[in-house]
C-alpha cells in the first residue's frame, strides 16, 4: 500500500450501497427486479448478504443504476478481502 493510499477499518457489503440507492430513488424491491432484470428472489438474496455480485449482476446494477460494474465488483472485492481478515 503506498503511504497516501487510503485504507478503511470498516468494509460493507456491496448491498448496503445498493439500500441507499433504491433509497435515494424511491425504488421498491420488486420494482427494481423488473428494471434491472434480476430475478426478485435473487434480488432478495443479495440484500440479505447471502449471495455476492458477479458478473452477471455487476452488468444489470450498471444498466440500471447507471454506476459502473467494476465500481460493484470492486465494492465486492474490498468486502471479501475485509471478510477475509476477521
Amino acid at each position: 500500500m503506498k503511504n497516501n493510499e487510503y485504507k478503511a477499518n470498516i468494509v460493507f457489503h456491496p448491498s448496503e450501497t445498493l439500500k441507499e440507492k433504491l433509497n435515494e430513488l424511491n425504488y421498491s424491491l420488486e420494482y427494481f427486479s423488473q428494471i434491472s432484470d434480476i430475478d426478485l428472489d435473487t434480488l432478495k438474496k443479495f440484500m440479505c448478504q447471502k449471495i455476492d455480485i458477479d458478473k452477471d449482476i455487476a452488468k444489470k446494477l450498471e444498466k440500471s443504476t447507471k454506476i459502473s460494474g467494476r465500481f460493484w465488483l470492486n465494492l465486492q472485492k474490498l468486502y471479501d478481502e475485509y471478510k477475509s481478515k476477521k
